[in-house]
């Protein structure tokens, strides 16, 4: 299984969060990306975004 892009590589414009538009370059985080948002805000953090990567979604 491939391992996911790091969160810097998704974080396009550095903001220091991953949009829905950013994560539309991984299918998979397309579709867990409401679960991972945790505090609805619609953006993942990096630590939300850490329970993808390590395989927690």
């Amino acid at each position: 299984m491939p391992v996911p892009p790091s969160f810097e590589e998704l974080d396009a414009n550095g903001d220091g969060a991953i949009s829905k538009d950013e994560a539309a370059v991984d299918p998979v985080l397309t579709q867990v990306f409401g679960t991972l948002d945790q505090d609805a805000d619609g953006k993942l953090s990096e630590s939300e975004y850490s329970a993808y990567r390590s395989g927690g979604s």
